[in-house]
């Protein structure tokens, strides 16, 4: 096999994970309204995961509303809890509910600001506060006895969720084998374009069709962060140093025998204004901890536990991640394969040599604060997978990412 033939196949790899796996979840989804197997995680076709319902769910049709315990965890977001509160106090849910606002370490005035507007929720509210700040997973951890609810719903500090929220979110949960129910994170921008906005809001509408598609013929390969609800008995009991809840709760949900659904009528907003260098150490940030996720949970794979869940999370996930330890191998072997006169590795380097003049012009109109699609499309997707190799080698460093400073 030539090296110019191995450069191939290695892009081939890259065009399966963004093109050729959302063809196979369309071909999954089509077998499944014939009448093939339906639900390929693993998921068991139970009932909710022994929490649903608790004393006080009031029967609403066919469905009876469990109780809910609504958590916020923040650290030091005093500018932004009066807008949260004011958020939470327009929400509509039949059943019971009541807030949960637990402060990681807060050292600003995020307590007062939330205690001076308390006041325009009628249900009941509570603050639970660390004096050492260890992180969100162990935040929660220690806070979670308090939560009354028979299912948690997690809402971000900055987004703000839609009136029936919560509503549709409860109701997805009450469907057979369902643990965990992720609602639709919608992204808002100001006027200016100098922020990576755009571009997160070209790859969230690429996601949330393969999410739709992973929902209909599997299970979501990881929890949507900003707004989910869950059976709070399946939360899990551990969360490693260095793992991400998004990531370990949707593992130990199908390891459990149920799935994570998406409920896209669930709505929450948020505004989306990092710069790129902002938005890069997010993205390693996001990467480096769910990279450490996978390898805490690896038994996802084990067919036998949970079905082809291991296939969705390692086609939409993983090799996403390594795409750029890819091309670059692709482009190493296309030249070399060009040094021996190969016309296939001579024509692959000058695709790698065309898509490098877009980036470079892509960079040069961001610094002059202009922006062109047809450049600035190839730019933001190079250096989110830049990224995203970064915080894969943080990970195989040995490196772990427990908190971080908040993005204002």
């Amino acid at each position: 096999m030539s090296w110019s033939i191995v450069s191939v196949i290695l892009l081939g790899v890259i065009a399966y994970t963004y093109i050729g796996y959302p063809l196979v979840l369309k071909a999954l989804v089509k077998f499944n309204k014939t009448g093939g197997p339906s639900r390929g995680s693993g998921a068991k076709a139970a009932g909710p995961g022994g929490g649903g319902g608790g004393d006080d769910a009031e029967p609403v049709g066919t469905v009876s509303w469990p109780s809910v315990s609504l958590v916020v965890t923040v650290h030091n977001g005093g500018h932004l809890m009066e807008a949260k509160v004011r958020n939470l106090s327009e929400l509509r849910y039949p059943g019971s509910c009541d807030f949960h606002f637990v402060l990681d370490g807060c050292t600003d005035d995020t307590r007062a600001v939330i205690e001076s507007n308390r006041h325009l929720i009628d249900r009941e509210l509570h603050i639970w506060e660390s004096d050492q700040r260890r992180g969100k997973e162990n935040a929660i951890r220690d806070a979670i006895d308090h939560f009354t609810g028979d299912v948690l719903v997690f809402s971000d500090a900055d987004t703000a969720l839609k009136p029936d929220a919560v509503e549709h979110l409860a109701r997805k949960l009450t469907e057979p084998g369902v643990g965990v129910a992720c609602g639709q994170e919608i992204y808002l921008r100001t006027a200016g374009d100098d922020d990576a906005g755009q571009g997160q809001g070209l790859f969230k509408r690429y996601e949330n069709a393969v999410k739709a598609m992973q929902d209909r013929c599997s299970s979501l390969s990881y929890v949507q962060g900003g707004i989910f609800a869950m059976w709070k008995n399946l939360y899990p009991a551990d969360v490693p140093a260095g793992c991400t809840q998004d990531g370990i709760i949707a593992f130990d949900t199908v390891l459990a025998g149920r799935r994570v659904a998406l409920q896209a009528d669930a709505i929450s907003t948020e505004f989306y204004e990092l710069d790129a260098r902002g938005d890069f150490s997010r993205r390693v940030r996001t990467v480096s901890r769910a990279a450490y996720s996978i390898w805490r949970r690896r038994e996802i794979f084990d067919v036998g536990r949970t079905g082809w869940f291991g296939f969705h999370v390692l086609s939409s996930r993983l090799l996403r991640w390594l795409a750029a330890p890819l091309a670059l191998a692709a482009l190493a072997t296309a030249a070399i394969g060009a040094s021996q006169g190969d016309r296939l590795g001579m024509a692959v380097t000058g695709l790698f040599a065309a898509w490098a003049v877009l980036v470079i012009v892509g960079i040069v109109l961001e610094k002059w604060g202009r922006r062109l699609t047809v450049f600035y499309f190839p730019m933001y997707f190079t250096y989110i997978h830049l990224a995203a190799m970064w915080g894969l080698m943080i990970v195989l460093r040995g490196g772990r990412v427990v908190t971080w400073k908040p993005t204002r």
